[in-house]
């Protein structure tokens, strides 16, 4: 099955994935209630994605000072984000950005990463431009604010623009944006620069796109 896999209500599918129980979660497959459930069951990835988010999550209950605080979150982001999904690339996509959430911690990684970017493209800054600046919050958190334009013809008015801005944990070099506007992409830090990925086109006007590499700028 493709990442974008609808997890349709069928008798079909529900026979699938009930003879797959046997693969590993953080909850006992035999009683796999929901769809949700049950697509992780039969899923190796989202069944190992589940399993190391439910060691994060003893990890982070066994840190905080207010454990009724985590257990009411995780219970929300239970309720409200995965059960949601529909297809196995949502379900995909939740777990590692709660993933990212329950263990970020900023202070593991090099503060050279903070700063203002700009794309380029083939070695020269892009002529549609776009800039992103990430700071430190907390040892927990990044800001990232930015904006993207596309340019069809400047001298019709023929630009569109996308503005991003939020806060954010960065984990394993890797930050999640998502936002109520429905905009979500994937930053990859590196040595060099950085690498936006997965832009859903939902950051802007039509062809607005963060997608690319970015060089340190200040």
């Amino acid at each position: 099955m493709s990442k974008f896999t609808v997890l349709r209500f069928s008798a079909g599918l529900g026979l699938v994935l009930m003879s797959a129980t046997s693969l590993a979660a953080s909850f006992d497959c035999k009683k796999a209630a929901t769809l949700v459930e049950k697509a992780i069951c039969a899923n190796p990835k989202l069944s190992q994605l589940d399993q190391a988010l439910g060691k994060a999550y003893t990890q982070a209950l066994s840190r905080t000072s207010d454990k009724a605080k985590l257990q009411a979150e995780q219970k929300d982001w239970l309720a409200k984000v995965r059960n949601p999904c529909r297809t196995e690339y949502c379900i995909q996509e939740v777990y590692q950005i709660r993933l990212a959430e329950l263990t970020a911690d900023l202070q593991t990684i090099q503060s050279t990463i903070f700063g203002e970017y700009q794309r380029y493209d083939q070695g020269k800054p892009d002529e549609h431009t776009a800039t992103l600046k990430i700071i430190a919050v907390d040892k927990h958190k990044a800001k990232i604010t930015g904006d993207s334009i596309w340019i069809g013809n400047a001298a019709s008015g023929n630009v569109n623009l996308g503005n991003i801005e939020g806060e954010f944990p960065i984990s394993n070099n890797r930050l999640y944006y998502h936002d109520e506007y429905a905009c979500k992409f994937t930053i990859v830090f590196k040595a060099n620069g950085l690498d936006v990925k997965n832009d859903n086109n939902r950051c802007g006007g039509l062809n607005v796109s963060f997608n690319g590499f970015y060089k340190k700028v200040h």
